[in-house]
């Protein structure tokens, strides 16, 4: 049976505050391997705001790229 060919889609601020509200740790290899192993993936791709000089969440990117995730990021504006 061939694996469905799938794009993933995550939007990193809503998974922060889920696993923040559920007392909840993602492991996002896990999550990868997981995925790879189930579907025939093209792209996960993981879309964050960041802000200047949070060296915590540049640190969980850059590990993020290393486990094949295409990181999209856009600089937050205070409204």
């Amino acid at each position: 049976m061939k694996k469905q060919s799938e794009n993933i889609y995550i939007d990193g601020a809503n998974m922060f505050y889920a696993q923040q509200k559920m007392g909840w740790f993602i492991d996002w290899q896990k999550v990868q391997l997981w995925l790879t192993e189930s579907y025939q993936i093209n792209e996960i791709h993981f879309y964050s705001g960041i802000k200047s000089g949070d060296k915590g969440l540049d640190k969980f990117l850059k590990k993020i790229k290393s486990y094949g995730f295409v990181v999209v990021t856009k600089t937050l504006k205070r409204i």
